[in-house]
């Protein structure tokens, strides 16, 4: 069984204790990184806009001088976003990597569970159980990958 990331590195990064805070995490990182997607793409279409609009105007104006400073500010702001989306999507496949060295059962309730976000009971029918079977198979999911991160 492969291990993820070691307990000390996750929590550092991330504060999450326990197994469930990270698989619960996931949601959280899937909406930070669309969110800061959504805000990389206004700043480029703003930086993009912006040079454009200087093309015709005298430079003796100093329009240009301030559309420059201004156009590498935009440009600092898109890498900052981007190292940040870098961070979240790290975070996020690590927390997948843990789980892809649960047994395959396990596995594949918390992948419908945690990733794919199915209920519970849509996760029972998936897979052809009652909901309460996928209810301890994801519980003891949990108690492998805490186990699993006590070994670390």
């Amino acid at each position: 069984m492969r291990r993820g990331v070691p307990r000390s590195e996750q929590s550092e990064l991330w504060g999450f204790r326990s197994a469930r805070e990270r698989l619960e995490s996931i949601k959280k990182l899937d909406e930070l990184i669309d969110s800061k997607l959504a805000e990389r793409d206004r700043i480029h279409a703003l930086r993009i806009n912006t040079v454009g609009s200087i093309d015709g105007v005298p430079r003796s104006s100093g329009i240009p001088d301030k559309v420059g400073t201004l156009t590498v500010k935009l440009i600092t702001l898109e890498e900052d976003l981007d190292s940040l989306i870098d961070r979240y999507v790290n975070a996020k496949a690590d927390i997948v990597k843990e789980i892809e060295g649960l047994p395959e059962r396990e596995y594949g309730v918390v992948h419908r569970y945690y990733i794919r976000r199915m209920t519970l009971e849509q996760v029972a029918e998936d897979i052809g159980y009652c909901t309460s079977q996928v209810w301890r198979i994801k519980e003891k999911a949990l108690e492998i990958l805490d186990g699993n991160k006590r070994c670390n």
